[in-house]
Order: C-alpha cells, then structure tokens, then sequence
C-alpha cells in the first residue's frame, strides 16, 4: 500500500527518537538483521549495536572480539558511533591467544577525537588472560579520544600501572573527564611503590564533580586522583578504605577539596575501626551545600562532628555496630535541635540494626516523629556500591536493595 500511495508506512515514518528507543530494546542479532532491511531503519540499528561497545575477552569469547576488533579498525563509520566503550578481561582463557590479546586494541587510537564519553576498563583480578599491560597502556595513552572521556572508571587495573607515571599519563590526557572512579591496588611495601609510582606535578585541572575510589591499603594513586581536581567543583566524595593510617597527606588534601568545593554528599567507608573520620575538624562555613552525608567504619567523634554540620544537611547515615558506644542520647539532642539548628533535615537512617524485631531505638523513634524526621532502620550494613554503580551512587539506590529492619 505504502508503494501504490507514494506514502511511507507508519513504521518507516518513525522518527529517529522513536527507533533508538524501540532498538534499545532489542537484541545484537534482532539489530544485525534490522540494519540491512531497510535504509531508514539503518543508522538508528547501527547507532544501537555500536553505541555503547563491550569488548570483553575470556575464552569464550576471544574468537568473536577478533572480529569485533577488525571491524573497529576497518570501519570509520562504526567509530564514529561510538559513545560507551568497556575494555574487559575475564578469567577463563588457559593460553596466550594469537595474535596478543593487547594487539586486538590497535583500534582504540583510532578512535576520533570528541565522540567517545565513556571508558570503562576492568579486569578480572585472577585473570589468566595474559595481557601486556605495558603495551595496552601505550596503546590507551595514544588514543586522542581520550581528551573528549567525560566517565573514567578503573577496576581491579593494578597492573596498568605498573610504569612510572602511567596513571598521571592517564589523567593528564583525560582534561574533561567529569565522573571518575577507581579500584586501586594494595601497596604492600616501598619496592613494590617504586616499581610503578613516581610523584608527579599535574597541569591544568579537572573539573571533576564526582570521585568515587575504593583502596585495599595504602596507595598514593589515591593522591594523584585528587591533584587533578580543581578546588570548586567535586559534588560527589565516596571513599573506601581498608586501613587510614597511612592517608595522612592524601587525607588533608581531600579536606581542602571538600571544604572548597560545593560539596553535596559524602561518604565514608572504612573497613576497619583503626582510624577517626579524617575530614574532622571542620572549619566554620565549611560544607554549605552538603545534602548527604554516609559513615561508617570510623570511630565517631560526635561531638566534633555535629557541632559544624552546615544547615543544609538533609540526610544522615550511620552504621550501627561499628561503634562501641552509638550515639544515641547525642542523636536525640540533635534532632531535638534540629528544626531550628537544621531546618532542612528530613532523614535520619541507621543501618546494620539486625532483623530483629525489636529495634533498641524507641525513644529516638518518638523524638524524630515529634520533630516530623524521618527515622529508618535497616537490618543489613552500610554497602560500597557494586562495580557497575561506582560511577552513578546515589542513597536512594542504596537503601532500595536493602531490607528494613522490622519494627
């Protein structure tokens, strides 16, 4: 009918809008076949295959990421496309495969500049895939595509850097990255330090709003990640840390940057009660954005810590049995005081409570009702985020995935 009228058909009069969402949901094979049935339907199946790109080896999958590779370097059309790239090794692959697996990576310097805006590159910590990191990382630092990388994500990449100043490298040619996370390895003595680092003097910073970093031990990359960042623009601080005592410096850096920055939701994760809340003291005015703030792990000088939380704080979290003596006589104070010291104070959240179902905070119960605060209790811990979601926290997402405890 479409023919005999001269009219397209409804479904080839789909703007292009329509399609992306229609082929968002469908399958690489489904989207293989769409893209040669019709010139309309084309570069909206392309957009969709070759947008967002995981190229993953494991020895399953070795076989198909060499034919995924010549078609990356073969096709500028293809390139072009691409928006979302996530490099990954898995465990699996017994042998060194041929051609070397960071040889299948010749395609990433040709990518163009100002199209990609995301790089994910993980690796499994066990992996048998026997890359030669030193050369997928000069590969990766001739990549011009990385000056447009907006997300940087790095996990489980100990032996990226294993070169000295491989990872200034990195972040010096990654100017506009805007949301960076990274899971950093566990320094366990000085000649494995020097094997890989050398202290290094960044140019000029990045504007970077959200900083999300994990840390087994004791790694100065940690360092190096806040040199880079301009004073006035980290939003987001998620910090995890296996052991504090050696942070010391890195520490009092991330304290300037926080009390610069129009900071709005930090947390703090500690693995062990070996330290005080690093960020403390808090000078006057400092944090007045801050809208979330999440701890756990350290020892709570409440104290210290209530006595300069800024008026905008909107939600607290806390874990419950980490703490020798939780402050709950302190918290009641709080948020007795806390629609005339707080005003913008809604949410009051204690995690690790247990199942039980009696909860030990009746008459903080009462208190928040009386003062119209939201008081929850959930059973299970404070949670790092997952490596998929490092780059994207939020406390809602957290508390989602969580059971309450029962009252």
């Amino acid at each position: 009918m479409a023919r005999a009228t001269g009219r397209p058909s409804a479904a080839q009069s789909c703007n292009d809008d329509v399609l992306d969402l229609i082929f968002s949901h469908t399958s690489e094979k489904d989207l293989t076949a769409l893209a040669l049935t019709c010139k309309r339907w084309s570069p909206a199946a392309y957009r969709a295959l070759y947008s967002s790109v995981d190229f993953s080896l494991s020895s399953k999958g070795t076989a198909l990421m060499k034919k995924l590779a010549s078609t990356l370097t073969s096709s500028n059309y293809v390139r072009h496309l691409m928006r979302h790239v996530k490099l990954t090794w898995l465990e699996g692959l017994e042998e060194r495969p041929s051609p070397s697996p960071e040889l299948l990576f010749d395609w990433l310097p040709l990518l163009p500049r100002d199209t990609l805006m995301s790089l994910d590159i993980y690796t499994c910590p066990r992996s048998r895939i026997q890359v030669d990191a030193a050369r997928f990382m000069d590969i990766l630092l001739r990549s011009p595509m990385l000056s447009s990388i907006r997300h940087l994500k790095m996990t489980n990449g100990e032996a990226f850097f294993e070169g000295v100043n491989r990872m200034s490298q990195l972040l010096m040619l990654t100017p506009n990255v805007s949301h960076l996370s990274g899971n950093f390895p566990y320094t366990r003595d000085t000649e494995t330090l020097s094997r890989y680092y050398a202290p290094f003097t960044p140019g000029i910073p990045c504007r970077v709003r959200y900083l999300a970093v994990k840390m087994g031990g004791y790694t100065p990359l940690f360092g190096d990640l806040l040199k880079v960042i301009r004073d006035d623009s980290l939003e987001t601080l998620l910090c995890y840390t296996g052991n504090a005592d050696r942070f010391e410096e890195e520490f009092r850096r991330a304290r300037e940057i926080t009390f610069s920055s129009p900071i709005q939701t930090l947390f703090f994760y500690a693995a062990s009660l070996e330290g005080e809340f690093p960020l403390l003291p808090v000078p006057p005015g400092s944090w007045p954005k801050l809208r979330e703030l999440v701890l756990t792990g350290w020892r709570l000088q409440w104290d210290a810590l209530a006595s300069h939380l800024p008026s905008s704080l909107e939600a607290l979290v806390l874990d419950y049995t980490f703490h020798d003596e939780f402050p709950i006589e302190h918290l009641s104070f709080f948020v007795t005081h806390a629609p005339t010291s707080h005003p913008a104070f809604l949410r009051l959240v204690i995690c690790n409570v247990g199942s039980r179902r009696c909860h030990p905070f009746p008459d903080l119960e009462t208190v928040c009702a009386g003062c119209g605060i939201l008081l929850q209790l959930y059973a299970p811990p404070i949670r790092w985020p997952s490596s998929e979601n490092t780059d994207s926290w939020t406390l809602d997402t957290m508390l989602k995935d969580m059971s309450p405890a029962l009252g």
